[in-house]
């Protein structure tokens, strides 16, 4: 796999050593794990104001954490004075990002913008848990930053990664990782009856390491992106052609799932998907990515990467038909 987009550890080697991962069966239980062992109830935890909305039931059902969430421009994550004071406010134990065409906006987090965040969470004393699953869905030979744990150092580490074969292979194979240079880290969460009964992915680790071993993933995520690209696209154009008179404008997309869109004034995602549902066609509203489920509602999330071209331009027909109706 192309080591300029990849994985890496290390800026300059590249390499990703075997004694900063750790298996799991897929991103959420990595998500649980760390919450599990790092957090009690009652924590404060930092999103991003429109962030996967699984993880915000994960970590506020499941673990009844208190969810902050913080500010986004077009380049994701805002790190300045004011995400700082909302730092000596909360004291938050970690704060959560997808830092690589991110669930739901498909922003990508500049490369200084994530150093500065590592530095701030030295300051306050908080871990930065990185999804990083999309870094390897990039369009036109897009190179993104660096993932976190290239940028982050041993010596003081608070960086806490999670990756997962789902987007690059196949959902159902639940198979992920944790990547982290804390060695501390890594120790705690391997303190589990669960891992050590035998629990901890098992046979499909085995098929995972086959796939690498034979290069089958590379030559898979090599289809997938070009696929993936060519519907989004796609979905775009449509979307640009049968909306042209609301004058909406379309974020920079440069890989991973998802289209962020938001509405024509007056119109709301969550009078929107009753009326499409009905009309056998769906998106996810703003509101689903919002940590709280009370803001975002003029946005909504479009996903392309699953259907044909046949099928997307009718989808995004049934939808101009829903907007039309209102």
């Amino acid at each position: 796999m192309n080591s300029s987009v990849g994985y890496k550890s290390d800026i300059e080697t590249h390499k990703v050593k075997a004694s900063q991962l750790m298996v799991t069966g897929g991103c959420s239980q990595g998500l649980a794990w760390i919450c599990r062992y790092f957090t009690v109830p009652g924590d404060t935890i930092f999103v991003e104001e429109a962030t996967y909305y699984l993880a915000i039931e994960l970590f506020k059902r499941d673990y009844k954490l208190n969810i902050v969430s913080v500010e986004q421009d077009k380049e994701g994550l805002l790190v300045n004075d004011k995400f700082e004071e909302l730092c000596r406010l909360h004291k938050p134990k970690f704060i959560y990002t997808v830092p690589t065409h991110g669930n739901p906006t498909g922003k990508t987090i500049p490369e200084e913008r994530r150093k500065k965040l590592i530095e701030v969470s030295r300051k306050y004393n908080f871990l930065i848990l990185a999804d990083e699953v999309y870094q390897l869905i990039n369009f036109e030979q897009y190179i993104p930053p660096p993932p976190f744990p290239a940028l982050d150092n041993e010596a003081n580490s608070t960086v806490i990664a999670i990756g997962s074969f789902a987007k690059i292979f196949a959902p159902g194979l639940r198979l992920g990782w944790i990547q982290t240079k804390n060695s501390h880290y890594l120790e705690e969460l391997s303190v589990s009856g669960e891992i050590e009964s035998g629990g901890n992915a098992g046979t499909v680790t085995e098929i995972g390491l086959r796939l690498l071993e034979l290069g089958l993933l590379k030559e898979q995520l090599q289809r997938y992106n070009q696929i993936y690209e060519s519907r989004t696209r796609k979905g775009i154009e449509e979307l640009k052609k049968n909306l042209k008179k609301y004058q909406l404008t379309f974020p920079e997309i440069n890989g991973g799932y998802f289209v962020w869109v938001q509405l024509p004034p007056g119109m709301t995602g969550s009078k929107l998907l009753p009326i499409c549902l009905s009309n056998n066609v769906r998106f996810a509203p703003g509101t689903f990515s919002s940590p709280n489920r009370d803001t975002l509602d003029n946005f909504v999330r479009f996903c392309f990467v699953y259907w044909t071209f046949e099928e997307i331009e009718t989808g995004i027909k049934r939808f101009v038909k829903a907007i039309e109706s209102i």
